[in-house]
């Protein structure tokens, strides 16, 4: 009998020592099989439990080289406990023709544009245009970054090409129809987020061109000179900003020597030769840099208007009085637009109609289709909104 029991005694022993030899061998394999790390990582970063999933992706990377969907889980991570450079990094790391490259590069804008960094925001949404033209997040983003920056001509170039892509609220057709004159802006809303993006990129002149014109309208003439003097940057675009302030302090000798080092064709100074040669007397000469200036920015207001009057005094007095007629039209359409600034989200197909007509009297043609569309969308059938879309198009492709 005792025999017996020390027998069993020493079976159960082997057993028991064998069931925890098996236990440990499962439980080496599930720590060191990276595939589960890996799922245990991400169901904790879908729980919110971030700390815990940052453990789990340090104890992958000592096991494996990190893959694609490491790179993407780790970005999650990192911008939920705020490391957005390691989350840019991670982004970074996801290679162009991989399905993930889109967000991957949607992500990196976004985390740039809300630390105010637009030149490197707008560098990663552009990727994701390269990726896919037709990015509607991308595009709005941009959207975004232009309009903080004030560049009239990429913001309605976005606005346009968004309206091909999708359907546009009634306030974005709004902005759409505003914004080469950007006559709806409010600029102390801007102040601080300007000053802020200068702040995080100081190589970013055309945020501090857009500051530099905050200032210049809430009549700061000397702060906004001295945002652009103090500019590392050297490019056109800031001497241009810095002409013109200079013009209001009446500095003009100063002006002129530094028009004499820009190239005579340069746009962004199309403007300032035009008003100079209309006050010396040569609307020929202001007729051409006015010209110059309106490829650049078609339909702007500012150059309607000026290029009528030189073309006036040049001697083309058809041209010249069409053309200020025309700036007329645009004003009209402008304080139109005022007035529904802050009920356009309320507005029905009768406004859109007469918005669409003012739109399309002021050479406004394709935010004159936006208004039509968006009426069609309320109510296919609208018989006088399918009959101008029918008009605007036939226009629209002639050459």
């Amino acid at each position: 009998m005792s025999l017996n029991w020390k027998k069993t005694l020493r079976i159960s022993l082997a057993l028991l020592c064998l069931a925890g030899s098996l236990f440990l061998m499962k439980s080496f394999v599930i720590v060191s099989d990276p595939q589960m790390i890996y799922e245990r990582a991400l169901s904790l970063v879908e729980t919110e439990h971030f700390d815990e999933a940052d453990q789990e992706l340090v104890k992958l990377r000592k096991l494996r080289d990190p893959s694609v969907l490491d790179h993407g889980l780790q970005a999650r991570v990192d911008i939920a406990k705020g490391r957005l450079d390691q989350a840019i990094a991670s982004l970074s790391a996801i290679p162009d023709d991989h399905p993930l490259a889109g967000w991957a590069r949607l992500r990196c804008g976004q985390l740039e544009r809300s630390r105010l960094r637009f030149r490197q925001a707008e560098k990663w949404l552009q990727k994701v245009i390269d990726l896919d033209e037709n990015s509607v997040e991308a595009r709005r983003e941009l959207v975004y970054v232009y309009g903080m920056q004030l560049r009239r001509a990429d913001l309605h170039e976005q606005l346009r090409r968004l309206n091909k892509l999708t359907l546009l609220k009634a306030k974005e057709i709004w902005v759409w129809c505003m914004v080469r004159d950007l006559a709806w802006w409010h600029p102390e809303e801007h102040v601080p987020i300007l000053e802020k993006a200068i702040e995080a990129d100081p190589e970013d002149f055309r945020s501090r061109i857009a500051l530099a014109e905050v200032l210049r309208r809430q009549g700061l003439t000397d702060q906004a000179l001295s945002k652009i003097e103090q500019s590392p940057e050297n490019r056109v675009e800031l001497r241009a900003k810095r002409m013109e302030l200079l013009i209001d302090q009446n500095r003009m000798e100063q002006v002129e020597v530094m028009l004499d080092q820009i190239a005579v064709d340069e746009p962004s100074v199309a403007i300032l030769r035009g008003r100079m040669a209309m006050s010396k007397g040569d609307p020929k000469s202001a007729v051409r840099f006015f010209e110059l200036a309106e490829i650049a920015e078609p339909g702007r207001r500012e150059i309607v208007a000026n290029l009528g009057q030189a073309s006036i005094q040049a001697g083309d007095s058809v041209k010249g009085k069409n053309l200020v007629q025309m700036s007329g039209k645009i004003d009209s359409l402008n304080n139109l637009l005022l007035k529904l600034e802050k009920g356009i989200e309320k507005t029905g197909a009768e406004t859109w109609r007469e918005l669409a007509k003012a739109c399309e009297d002021a050479g406004r043609v394709a935010e004159a289709r936006a208004w039509q569309s968006l009426i069609i969308a309320n109510n296919p059938f609208d018989q006088p909104a399918q009959s101008a879309i029918f008009r605007i198009d036939s226009k629209l492709k002639t050459p």
